[in-house]
């Protein structure tokens, strides 16, 4: 745990406005943070630390925002994730990797929707999709482990919405449905035979 003095010495040269860097360290010892402070708010490079002395996060402020490269480690030392921040908000292209080194998740962050694929530990596609207003409303795609499409649909707050449709393993589609935040308002299944998985009406005409 860090020492709680550090914490009353970070409130006090705020009050005062004070433009300055700072350590703070762990009770045994160890360096656990470094900010620099301007007007007594977060401003240039900044890095925190694992107990065992290890990099566990570095970036950039400006003007208490985040801003730039960050990059953040496991505590045996590999890249957890990196990406950037333009004043705040995530920007460009994010990388997130198991320990292994390998890719676990990669999105592309613009000031209005985020792009992103989720990989499984073998590299294959588990999830991807399109997301607005944060990560609870898009439209998302998910994988078997063999890396067949297993269901697709739009989120609205979280909740599904709107034209769903799940498949078999086999490839073939299992079931479509329509959902309004959520419920389910019509759904139909199929069987997961070449011969009788056909839908020669479109599930709306039932729906509307």
């Amino acid at each position: 745990m860090i020492l709680l003095i550090a914490l009353c010495i970070l409130n006090v040269g705020q009050i005062n406005g004070q433009d300055s860097e700072w350590k703070y360290y762990y009770e045994s010892g160890t360096i656990a943070e470094e900010y620099s402070y301007k007007d007594g708010v977060a401003h240039g490079p900044s890095k925190s630390y694992y107990e065992n002395g290890l990099l566990e996060k570095e970036g950039h402020y400006i003007n208490g925002l985040e801003n730039g490269t960050w990059k953040v480690y496991y505590e045996s030392g590999e890249l957890l994730v990196e990406g950037d921040f333009y004043m705040g908000r995530r920007h460009g292209v994010w990388n997130v990797y198991y320990e292994s080194g390998t890719l676990q998740a990669e999105g592309m962050f613009t000031s209005v929707e985020t792009y992103y694929k989720e990989y499984n530990p073998f590299g294959i596609v588990e999830s991807e999709g399109i997301l607005y207003d944060g990560d609870d409303t898009g439209y998302c795609k998910y994988y078997y482990d063999s890396g067949i499409l297993m269901s697709e649909g739009e989120f609205v707050n979280g909740l599904e919405h709107g034209y769903w449709k799940k498949y078999y393993p086999s490839g073939f589609l299992e079931s479509e449905s329509i959902y309004e935040i959520g419920n389910i308002k019509i759904s139909r299944n199929f069987s997961d035979n070449i011969i009788y998985n056909m839908c020669t009406e479109p599930l709306w005409d039932d729906y509307l």
